[in-house]
């Protein structure tokens, strides 16, 4: 073997190498754009879903307050409760008092 084919064989391994690599950051290019271009996609999902979810709680909430609203006396007389006509205690003052404790 002399040295020109030596050199030969050299360049087509560095070649070979070269094109492969250049292959290998092709397909890693492409798997990246598309990676990104899913999550967008996904995203926009999100945030369609959440504007969504959004509106149904503003239902949800308006319907909680109007039914607040329409809760009353005479309701609760018509389902059944009946009047608390006593008077309220709130707080129960009772006189303070010592306590002895005996440690033994």
């Amino acid at each position: 073997m002399n040295v020109t084919t030596a050199i030969i064989q050299r360049d087509r391994r560095i070649l070979i190498v070269l094109l492969g690599t250049l292959v290998f950051l092709v397909l890693l290019y492409m798997y990246f754009v598309s990676n990104t271009i899913m999550h967008a996609v996904v995203q926009k999902e999100v945030a369609k879903n959440m504007v969504e979810l959004n509106s149904e709680i503003a239902i949800l909430e308006t319907e909680y307050i109007l039914a607040q609203n329409s809760i009353n006396e005479e309701l609760a007389m018509q389902k059944g409760f009946i009047s608390n006509n006593s008077s309220k205690i709130f707080i129960d003052r009772t006189p303070d008092a010592l306590v002895l404790v005996s440690g033994n």
